[in-house]
C-alpha cells in the first residue's frame, strides 16, 4: 500500500511532538519535585526520631543500610550516643543538638549546620565536613582524625583535648577557637584562619600552617617539632 507524502509528514509531525511533550513533562517533573531527591528518607528519619535506643537497635539489625538523613531538620534533638556512622547527613540542620559521644565515623556532614551543637567525645574520624558550620560548637575531646574540614567554620568552637591528627583544614575558619591540648599532629591548615585561636599545650608536630593567618594565636607550651609555618601570617615570636 502506498502512503501519501502528506500523510507520512503528518505522522512524523505527531510523533515528534509526542516525544517533545514527553521530554517537557520530564523536565517539568524534575523542576517541581527534584528538590525532594535531596531530602531525607522518611523511613530513616522517622526511625531516628523514634529515639536513640530504637535507632541504634535498627542500625545493628541492618548493617548494610546506608541511612539517608540529608537536609533533615534535627535542630536541638537529643542524639547522645547515637550510631550515625556511614550516614548521609549532608545539609542537615543539627544546630543546638546534643551529639555527645555520638558515632559519626565516615559520615557525610558536608554543609550541615552544627552551630552550638554538643559533640563532646563524639567520633568523627574520616568524616566529610566540608563547608560544615561548627560555630560555637562543643567538640571537647572529640575524635576528628583524618576528617576533611575544608572551608568548614569553627569560629569560637571549643576543641580542648580534641584529636584532629591528620585532618585536612584547608581554608578552614578557626577564629577564636579553643584548641588547648588538642592533638594536631600532621594536621594540614593551609590558608586557614586561626586569628585569636588558643593552641596552648597543643601537639603540632608535623602540622602544616602554610599561608595560615595566625594573628593573635597563642601557641604557649605547644609542641612544634617539624611544623611548617612557611608564608604564615603573624607567626608568634616564641615559634
Amino acid at each position: 500500500m502506498t502512503i501519501e507524502p502528506v500523510c507520512m509528514w503528518r505522522r512524523c509531525w505527531i510523533l515528534r511532538h509526542q516525544v517533545l511533550g514527553g521530554v517537557v513533562a520530564v523536565v517539568l517533573s524534575l523542576a517541581l519535585f527534584g528538590a525532594s531527591a535531596d531530602a531525607a528518607n522518611p523511613e530513616h528519619l522517622n526511625r531516628l526520631l523514634s529515639g536513640v535506643k530504637a535507632w541504634n537497635e535498627w542500625r545493628q539489625a541492618h548493617p548494610a543500610t546506608v541511612p539517608d538523613l540529608s537536609e533533615a531538620e534535627l535542630q536541638g534533638r537529643q542524639l547522645e550516643g547515637a550510631f550515625l556512622s556511614h550516614c548521609n547527613l549532608n545539609g542537615a540542620n543539627l544546630s543546638g543538638a546534643n551529639l555527645s559521644r555520638a558515632q559519626l565515623v565516615d559520615t557525610d556532614l558536608s554543609a550541615a549546620n552544627l552551630h552550638q551543637a554538643d559533640l563532646t567525645g563524639a567520633s568523627l574520624e574520616f568524616s566529610r565536613l566540608m563547608q560544615t558550620k561548627f560555630t560555637k560548637s562543643k567538640l571537647v575531646s572529640a575524635y576528628v582524625s583524618q576528617a576533611n574540614l575544608t572551608h568548614a567554620d569553627l569560629s569560637g568552637a571549643k576543641l580542648r583535648g580534641a584529636y584532629l591528627n591528620g585532618a585536612i583544614c584547608h581554608q578552614t575558619i578557626l577564629k577564636n577557637a579553643d584548641l588547648t591540648g588538642a592533638d594536631l599532629k600532621y594536621t594540614s591548615f593551609p590558608e586557614a584562619d586561626l586569628r585569636g585561636a588558643i593552641l596552648v599545650r597543643s601537639i603540632c608536630d608535623g602540622a602544616n600552617f602554610v599561608r595560615a593567618d595566625l594573628t593573635g594565636a597563642d601557641f604557649t607550651g605547644a609542641a612544634i617539632k617539624a611544623t611548617n609555618f612557611s608564608e604564615a601570617k603573624a607567626v608568634p615570636d616564641e615559634l
